[in-house]
C-alpha cells in the first residue's frame, strides 16, 4: 500500500520545512489532521499542505480515505471544485496538497450576511448544484456537504472542498453498499441515508 512506504511527520510550528515546502501559517491542528499553508522553495507559490495526525498511524482505512481524497482532487477539473495532489514523488512524507482557495467559509460568509439577497443564494446555489454534478458523473459522492466545506471568494465564487469522506462506486465491489458505510457530518446528511445505514 501507498502509506505503507510513507510516513507521518510530527506536528509542524511556522519555520518549519517539510520537503520544499516552509509553513507560514498554521491553519488546522486537530486530533485527525495538520493543515498548513506553506510556500514551495525559491518561488512564491502558496499551497495547502494537509497531513494526517499520528493519531490515525495505524488506522488503514482512515489512511485509505486521506490518500482518496488526492487521488480525486488530482482528477477533477472543474472552477467549483477543489484541486488536491499528491507530495511529491520521491518524498518520504505522507501528505497532499491543494491551492490556497481565497475566501471565507460559507458558514462565515452566512454569518456577516444574516439576510443575504435571494439573487445571491440563487447563484451559491447553482455553483454547488454544478460542482454536485461533475463529482456525480465521475461516479462520487462527497458526503459531507456542509457550510465549513464551502468557500467563497469576494466575487461570490464558490469551491466546494474537503474530499475526506468521499467515495467512489467504482472501488467497491457488489459487496458493499455505500449506504452503509455512514461518513461526513451527521447534520448535514440526507436522512434517507441515515435510515438506510441503520
Amino acid at each position: 500500500h501507498y502509506f505503507e512506504s510513507k510516513v507521518i511527520p510530527p506536528p509542524l510550528k511556522v519555520g518549519d520545512k517539510i520537503d520544499i515546502f516552509q509553513v507560514q501559517q498554521v491553519i488546522v491542528h486537530n486530533t485527525r489532521s495538520h493543515i498548513y499553508l506553506v510556500k514551495e522553495q525559491d518561488k512564491d507559490i502558496i499551497k495547502v499542505l494537509k497531513v494526517p495526525s499520528l493519531n490515525f498511524s495505524e488506522d488503514k482505512a482512515f489512511l485509505r480515505s486521506f490518500i482518496q481524497e488526492a487521488w480525486i482532487g488530482e482528477r477533477i477539473v472543474h472552477a467549483n471544485l477543489m484541486k488536491v495532489t499528491f507530495a511529491p514523488e520521491k518524498s518520504q512524507f505522507l501528505y497532499h496538497l491543494s491551492d490556497h482557495i481565497k475566501g471565507q467559509s460559507l458558514r462565515q460568509w452566512m454569518t456577516h450576511n444574516p439576510k443575504p439577497d435571494v439573487y445571491k443564494i440563487q447563484k451559491i446555489l447553482k455553483q454547488l448544484i454544478t460542482a454536485v454534478r461533475v463529482l456525480q458523473r465521475m461516479e462520487i459522492v462527497h458526503l459531507d456537504i456542509r457550510p465549513e466545506n464551502i468557500i467563497i471568494d469576494d466575487n461570490g465564487h464558490i469551491t466546494l472542498i474537503d474530499y475526506g469522506a468521499a467515495k467512489i462506486k467504482s472501488f467497491y465491489d457488489g459487496h458493499q453498499n455505500i449506504k452503509h458505510m455512514p461518513m461526513g457530518t451527521l447534520e448535514y446528511s440526507a436522512p434517507e441515508y441515515l435510515i438506510e445505514s441503520k
